[in-house]
């Protein structure tokens, strides 16, 4: 029986490129991968996935890696070309890719909304973990 890795490094590709931007690469403890999505749907995540929510594009959570190492988030972020580890940017346009999830955020005054807050949208789509989904 696998056990469960301390971490995940998760890759979001960005539906539109923010300025030269595609993808963010970030790592997480395994149980709290959802809080962490959460973060970054309700702009506390990274500056960079901020600026390209604000922007109005849509973060997809395309790959995840479990690891015990800390560290391996560097490692990736130091090789680079985030494009060779991305589905979406790797295969053939003619096949079907479902990301894991999907975050958006509604610019305030798009939509009528109570108590003047703008929830975030978060799609889970099929993604499963044995961590709790809590905000």
């Amino acid at each position: 029986m696998e056990t469960q890795k301390a971490f995940q490094v998760y890759l979001l590709h960005f539906d539109k490129p923010y300025k030269k931007a595609r993808h963010y690469i970030g790592i997480a403890k395994s149980s709290r991968l959802h809080r962490r999505m959460y973060e970054h749907a309700t702009l506390r995540g990274s500056n960079l996935t901020v600026a390209a929510l604000e922007d109005g594009a849509e973060l997809l959570l395309v790959r995840t890696w479990q690891t015990d190492d800390p560290n391996v988030e560097r490692k990736f972020k130091a090789n680079g070309h985030f494009n060779r580890l991305c589905p979406l940017c790797s295969i053939p346009p003619w096949q079907d890719f479902e990301p894991i999830l999907r975050i958006t955020h509604k610019k305030r005054g798009t939509e009528p909304a109570e108590a003047g807050t703008v929830p975030p949208v978060l799609d889970w789509g099929t993604f499963e973990c044995t961590a709790e989904k809590t905000p």
